[in-house]
């Protein structure tokens, strides 16, 4: 998970934490190095960092990891807007998060990605 916001990464991670092994940075440049060292099953991604936009990263990540399944997250419309049709991005969240939602896509990701890996293969959302 790459979100900004320490309290909405600490709430993110609390409701997440009892369904899946959460790795979580607030810095867009540090999720890149974390999935550029192991591999995830899907990336949780803020679009609203200071940093770079959210296309910008996107572009970053699947560059190293294509076909990785990302969730966005963004407070702004024009944000979730501008990376609807990217292939990556299986869902755009607005903020608040709506969490049972949020754990059911990151269910439905695991559990279609696990078809495609051996048993016992899988790899923590991000």
């Amino acid at each position: 998970m790459c979100e900004q916001d320490a309290s909405v990464r600490e709430a993110i991670g609390q409701a997440l934490c009892s369904d899946f092994q959460i790795v979580s940075t607030a810095d867009q440049t540090e999720a890149l190095a974390q999935c550029r060292e192991r591999e995830f099953d899907a990336l949780l991604l803020d679009l609203s960092s200071r940093a770079r936009n959210g296309s910008d990263v996107l572009q970053r990540f699947q560059a190293f990891r294509p076909g990785l399944p990302v969730i966005a997250m963004s407070a702004r419309a024009e944000q979730q807007d501008a990376i609807v049709g990217d292939p990556a991005v299986w869902a755009v969240l607005p903020k608040p998060l709506d969490f049972k939602f949020l754990t059911a896509t990151l269910n439905y990701i695991t559990n279609t990605n696990k078809t495609k890996t051996q048993p016992g293969n899988a790899s923590p959302a991000f």
